[in-house]
C-alpha cells in the first residue's frame, strides 16, 4: 500500500489490513516534514506492526537500521492459535501476522468452561514451535496476552 497520506479513507485502509493479516506483511514507514502520523500509525497498529517515521535527513540512517533489523528478524511466522478443552468465540485478530522483533502475541476474546489450555503452532527460524499455555491459571481473564516470554523454550 503507498499513499501520499492525503487520504480520507483511513477507516476503509484499516479495515483492508485487518482483514487480509494472513496474506502478508505491513510496514508502515512514512518519510518527509508533514507525514500524515495517524495514517502510518492506524495502519501499523491494524496490521500488527511497529510504525517507522523520518521527518528529517538526520533520522534517516538511525531509522532505516531499525526498520531493517526489525524486518530481518521474524520471530514467529504462519502462526496458528487453538483452543484445547475450552470453547473461544469471537476472538480477535481473526488472523495472526508474523511476529516481529518484540512485539507480543495478543489475542483477545470471550470463552465457555474456563478450564483448558492456549495452543500456539508457528515456525521460528530454527524449525517448528508449539507451545501450551494453562488458559485460566496464568490467564485468567477473558483476554489472554500472551507475552514475549512465552515464546522462549520452557
Amino acid at each position: 500500500m503507498a499513499t501520499d497520506g492525503y487520504v480520507r479513507v483511513e477507516k476503509e485502509a484499516f479495515d483492508l489490513i485487518r482483514e487480509n493479516l494472513e496474506r502478508g506483511n505491513l510496514f508502515a514507514f512514512g518519510i518527509g516534514k508533514s507525514v500524515n502520523r495517524y495514517i502510518i500509525k492506524g495502519m501499523a497498529r491494524a496490521g500488527a506492526a511497529e510504525p517507522f517515521v523520518v521527518t528529517n535527513e538526520k533520522e534517516a540512517s538511525k531509522m532505516a537500521e531499525k526498520f531493517i533489523g526489525y524486518v530481518t528478524t521474524p520471530i514467529l511466522t504462519d502462526i496458528g492459535v487453538s483452543f484445547s478443552r475450552f470453547e473461544g468465540f469471537e476472538i480477535e485478530p481473526l488472523s495472526y501476522p508474523d511476529l516481529f522483533a518484540e512485539r507480543p502475541l495478543v489475542i483477545f476474546g470471550k470463552y465457555r468452561k474456563a478450564s483448558g489450555k492456549i495452543v500456539v503452532r508457528g515456525k521460528m527460524p530454527k524449525g517448528s514451535f508449539e507451545r501450551q499455555e494453562s488458559a485460566f491459571q496464568n490467564y485468567p481473564l477473558a483476554s489472554f496476552l500472551l507475552p514475549l516470554s512465552f515464546l522462549k523454550p520452557s
